[in-house]
C-alpha cells in the first residue's frame, strides 16, 4: 500500500527521506564548524548543554540528531540563532525572485530544456514556500516547452506548472493568489475549460476602477507627475486589453472562415499600434498574423510579402523596454522587462512558420524558403 501511495506523492515529497539526511549532516556540520571556530572542545559544548561529548559526537558526525529542545541552548552557545543552526532560510524578496527566473531562462535558452528544468527544481527545493517564486517559475515553464525534444518531457514540465499554480494560489499577497490563479485558468483554457471558467470566477470583480480614481485624487493634490505615471500605466493596460481582444475576434472570424471580417480585423489592429506607437513590441506577432489570414484566403502574394516584412523587422527588432520608455504616451511609467530574451521570440517565430499548417502551400516556394533561412540565421 506503501508504495501505491508514493505514486501520489507530489514532487517535493519524494526524497523526502534523503533531505531529512542531509538536514541532519547539515545541523552536525555546522554545529562542528562552529565549535572549531570558537576553540571549544566536544566536552565543552556537551557540559554547556547538558549531554555527553559521545552525544556532540553523533551529531558532528551526522549519527545524530539533537534533541529540539536542545537547539536554542545549542545556537546561543555558539554565538548564533536557531534558524542558522538549522539551516534556515528567511523567503526570498521580490528582486532575488526575478534575479532567480532570468537565470532559469538564460540556461533555457542557451543550453537545454532538462538544465533549465533541474535549475528551476533546485531552488524550489531550496525555497520550498516561496509563493512567488512559484508562480514566476510556473510562467516561464510554457514559454520554454518548444525547448522539449520528447513529448513526455513536454508533459512533465506544464504539469509542473499547474501544480506551481496551484501552490501559489495559497499566498497571502492577494496579487500574488490572484495573478496565480489568472495564469492556472490560462493554462486549463484547452484542455479543462470549464475549470478554467470556475477559477475565474473566484476572482473578486469591482465595479469600481481604484487605478482610474487615483488619477484623479493625484490631480486633486497638485502631483502631476503620479497622476501622468497612473495614466501612462492605465492606458498601456488598456491598450493591451485591446490588442488581444482584436487577436482574440481575429482567431473566431477564422474559425468561423469569415476570411473578410478576419482581414478587417488585423488592419484595425495595424492601425491602433501605429497609432499609439506600438508597432516596436507588437508586429512580428501582427505580421506573422496577417501573412497567415492571407495564406488561408488563398492570397499567395500578400502573405509572402508579409512574411519578408516580418524577415526585415526582426534584426532590428530587440530592446522593447527601451521602446516602451521612450514612448510618450508612457512618459514617467515604470516597466519591467520580460526574463525572456528577444533573439528567443525570434527563434520561436521561426518554429511556428516552420509549423503552421497555413504556410504548406507556400513551403517549397523560393521565397517562403528564404525568409525561413533569414529566420533561422537570427
Amino acid at each position: 500500500m506503501a508504495s501505491i501511495a508514493r505514486w501520489g506523492r507530489s514532487w517535493y515529497d519524494k526524497d523526502k527521506e534523503k533531505e531529512e539526511d542531509i538536514m541532519i549532516l547539515a545541523i552536525g556540520s555546522t554545529i562542528a564548524r562552529l565549535r572549531k571556530e570558537r576553540g571549544l572542545t566536544q566536552e565543552q559544548l556537551a557540559s554547556a548543554v547538558g549531554v555527553s561529548a559521545a552525544a556532540v559526537s553523533k551529531w558532528e558526525s551526522a549519527g545524530a540528531y539533537p534533541d529540539i529542545t536542545l537547539i536554542s541552548p545549542i545556537a546561543r552557545f555558539l554565538g548564533t540563532t536557531a534558524d542558522a543552526l538549522l539551516g534556515f532560510v528567511p523567503d526570498l524578496t521580490a528582486e532575488e525572485v526575478m534575479e532567480r527566473s532570468r537565470r532559469c531562462a538564460q540556461v533555457f535558452e542557451e543550453e537545454s530544456a532538462e538544465a533549465g528544468l533541474a535549475l528551476c527544481r533546485s531552488y524550489l527545493r531550496e525555497y520550498p514556500n516561496s509563493h512567488f517564486l512559484k508562480f514566476r517559475l510556473a510562467g516561464l515553464l510554457p514559454v520554454y516547452l518548444p525547448q522539449c525534444k520528447e513529448e513526455a518531457q513536454r508533459q512533465e514540465m506544464f504539469a509542473l506548472a499547474k501544480e506551481l499554480l496551484s501552490d501559489a494560489r495559497e499566498s497571502d499577497d492577494a496579487k500574488v493568489s490572484q495573478s496565480a490563479t489568472l495564469l492556472l485558468a490560462s493554462l486549463l483554457t484547452a484542455e479543462e475549460p470549464e475549470r478554467a471558467e470556475a477559477l475565474l470566477g473566484e476572482l473578486p470583480r469591482q465595479e469600481a476602477n481604484p487605478d482610474m480614481m487615483l488619477i484623479g485624487i493625484y490631480l486633486s493634490k497638485g502631483d502631476l507627475t503620479a497622476a501622468k505615471k497612473a495614466c501612462g500605466q492605465l492606458l498601456y493596460a488598456r491598450l493591451s486589453d485591446a490588442n488581444l481582444c482584436l487577436m482574440s475576434l481575429y482567431t473566431i472570424a477564422k474559425r468561423e472562415e469569415d476570411w473578410d471580417r478576419a482581414l478587417v480585423l488585423l488592419q484595425k489592429q495595424r492601425e491602433l499600434l501605429t497609432c499609439v506607437g506600438l508597432t516596436e513590441t507588437s508586429l512580428p506577432n501582427h505580421l506573422l498574423t496577417l501573412a497567415e489570414c492571407h495564406a488561408l484566403r488563398g492570397e499567395e502574394e500578400k502573405s509572402l510579402a508579409a512574411l519578408e516584412e516580418l524577415a526585415a523587422f526582426l534584426p532590428q527588432w530587440g530592446d522593447l523596454l527601451a521602446a516602451l520608455e521612450e514612448n510618450p504616451l508612457f512618459d514617467g511609467c515604470e516597466f519591467t522587462s520580460a526574463v525572456f530574451s528577444p533573439d528567443y521570440v525570434k527563434k520561436n517565430l521561426a518554429s511556428v512558420l516552420r509549423l503552421n499548417p497555413a504556410f504548406s502551400t507556400l513551403s517549397h516556394h523560393p521565397r517562403f524558403l528564404a525568409v525561413q533561412q533569414a529566420l533561422d540565421a537570427l
